[in-house]
């Protein structure tokens, strides 16, 4: 990990920030639409470096199919200290029975009961991380 200059934000290492992703399971993706960028919550999981999303059908899989460039979010909390993990990436949905069972990704438990039967994969270009101490309120 290193540090800013004013050492209140650390830049954390990629391994770094594969180990908080795939300790967590929900985060939020942001996709381009036709009228700007919406933002969804998602619970996904971490397999081979990539991150697997189930998802139902609507304006969400509409936008990223045809514009397939994303960014997803992670962060959360450990004492006092805050981080948060960004990615950036091509999303795709899995078109084979065997990407479907090898990913993991039928295993995946979602908050929001709805049926989910679209499986995404996010293939990241670049992953970022920084943790900092959370002030007193």
């Amino acid at each position: 990990m290193s540090e800013s200059h004013d050492s209140a934000v650390e830049h954390l290492e990629i391994h770094e920030c594969w180990d908080l992703l795939g300790a967590n399971d929900f985060g939020r993706l942001a996709v381009a639409t036709e009228t700007g960028v919406d933002i969804f919550p998602m619970n996904y999981l971490v397999r081979d470096r990539e991150i697997f999303l189930r998802s139902a059908p609507g304006s969400k899989l509409a936008s990223i199919t045809q514009r397939p460039s994303i960014a997803f979010e992670v962060d959360g909390r450990r004492f006092r200290r805050r981080w948060s993990i960004v990615v950036k990436g091509n999303i795709d949905r899995l078109g084979f029975d065997s990407e479907i069972v090898e990913s993991g990704i039928l295993e995946l438990k979602s908050l929001n009961p709805t049926a989910k039967w679209n499986y995404l994969r996010i293939s990241p270009e670049s992953v970022t991380g920084r943790r900092f101490k959370a002030s007193r309120r």
